[in-house]
């Protein structure tokens, strides 16, 4: 049986987006062996969209939301990079390609034949600046701490004693002769000799 014959029995529609006419199998790179196990069926936009440099129909590949679910691993291999050249610009595929989950063999298969776009944008580090910063550099890095104690004594040091007047109001009433009485010893000896006659 061919290989062809092979993939048919498999799917009868393009393994990626479901169509039917001029279906053709494709090798996954960097795989080179005839087997079907490193082939997927495609049609023939599929099969130019493999092409790095090609530009993506971003409607024709939202099917890859439902191939992605493909027990395939080529099948696999073959959303996963699509969808890492979409999610650059797409929600969608960003989304997509969070859920694809693959097991580390397919992964690794996936990373070794993905070309990454190259108007993909660089990332660029500053520091406070704004200045470039370049491999090699060394930063420090700080965090403002809020200063509790200090804000406490602040507060403490504006604050009104209980004991003194707040403007226009009257000091504090003790009752009269109160203090006076505290301090005359000699009317504290007499009411103390009264109150200790039979």
């Amino acid at each position: 049986m061919s290989l062809t014959d092979t993939l048919t029995a498999r799917s009868s529609t393009c393994e990626l987006c479901a169509a039917t006419d001029s279906l053709a199998p494709y090798t996954v790179p960097p795989r080179t062996s005839t087997s079907a196990d490193d082939h997927a069926l495609l049609c023939p936009t599929c099969l130019a969209g493999q092409d790095a440099a090609a530009e993506l129909d971003v409607h024709h590949w939202r099917c890859l939301t439902t191939s992605m679910w493909s027990e395939v691993p080529a099948v696999q291999v073959l959303a996963w990079r699509l969808l890492s050249r979409l999610a650059a610009t797409e929600s969608w595929a960003r989304e997509n390609l969070d859920m694809l989950y693959l097991e580390d063999d397919v992964r690794t298969w996936a990373e070794d034949g993905f070309e990454a776009p190259d108007d993909s944008p660089a990332v660029v580090h500053k520091d406070a600046n704004g200045a470039v910063l370049e491999s090699g550099d060394t930063v420090t890095l700080i965090k403002d701490l809020k200063r509790q104690g200090r804000r406490l004594h602040r507060q403490a040091r504006h604050r009104r004693p209980r004991h003194s007047p707040r403007p226009g109001q009257p000091g504090p009433h003790r009752g009269p002769g109160r203090r006076s009485r505290d301090r005359d010893p000699d009317r504290v000896r007499q009411e103390g000799e009264v109150a200790t006659r039979p």
